[in-house]
């Protein structure tokens, strides 16, 4: 959910003439009934746990439209990436992190609200009947193409600092005891911060928002960059958006240690 101009009264979404319903992506919404015609696919979490308003799953954006907007939520969202990254050259990181054959299956997509990327956004398209053996293109495609969640992939420097929301009501820095800087020598190189959700650990920082957070450090070689990158994306995969502890995948470690020697050997094929 986002925040939207107050002064608009229209959802911003295409309308089907026929039937007088606003197409959202994921679901249908009825203007004159003020809601959706299907159930909201994102799983009941805890964030609206404490928000009862986005408890009706029928509900459209809290019953406040002149405040808020709902996006296709079917994204994979490019981010400040450092500065003067632009968002193409961001995703071509990430893209030297799969095989050469299958980079064109990987496109930067500029949302206009109607082609499933929020208006404004920039997102990355994977083709969802690409078919490939590799394990870093596939969790790529399955974040991507995931309806019902978002992932924004930011990179930070070392004076950016990193926003969290923890239960304990804390810091991230004094939480984790350093400082939030993001390079090699700290050995703070990325970080997945999924939203709120399933069994709540007081200790483990959560995205400030309903978004999940793949965030990286710049200020690093290429090769830490690009590696890093799908090391975090595998999180994000192995996790499933954080409805899944990485306990209850023992071979997690290995799974992101494989991640990133895949992105390291994928990068040297131009």
């Amino acid at each position: 959910m986002q925040y939207r101009n107050c002064g608009s009264r229209s959802s911003g979404k295409e309308r089907d003439t026929e039937t007088g319903l606003d197409y959202f992506g994921a679901r249908y919404y009825g203007s004159n009934m003020g809601r959706f015609t299907s159930v909201d696919p994102i799983w009941v979490k805890g964030d609206r746990v404490v928000d009862p308003q986005r408890l009706n799953l029928y509900a459209y954006v809290r019953n406040n439209p002149l405040l808020f907007i709902d996006p296709s939520g079917m994204e994979l969202q490019i981010g400040n990436c450092g500065s003067g990254v632009p968002p193409a050259a961001c995703l071509d990181m990430a893209k030297q992190g799969l095989k050469k054959e299958d980079r064109d299956s990987v496109t930067l997509i500029k949302g206009d609200g109607k082609n499933g990327c929020s208006k404004g956004a920039y997102c990355v398209g994977v083709d969802a009947n690409h078919k490939s053996d590799s394990d870093n293109f596939k969790a790529l495609q399955y974040v991507a193409n995931k309806k019902g969640d978002i992932a924004v992939l930011e990179g930070k420097g070392s004076s950016d600092k990193v926003s969290s929301f923890a239960f304990i009501g804390i810091s991230f820095k004094a939480q984790f005891n350093y400082e939030p800087t993001m390079n090699k020598d700290t050995g703070f190189m990325g970080l997945t911060l999924n939203p709120v959700g399933g069994p709540i650990d007081p200790l483990v920082p959560y995205s400030p928002d309903s978004n999940t957070h793949v965030v990286f450090a710049t200020g690093m070689s290429m090769e830490d960059i690009i590696s890093t990158i799908h090391h975090e994306l595998r999180h994000v995969f192995l996790g499933d958006f954080g409805r899944l502890q990485r306990g209850e995948h023992p071979a997690s470690g290995q799974q992101n240690k494989a991640a990133q020697d895949e992105a390291i050997e994928n990068m040297k094929e131009k």
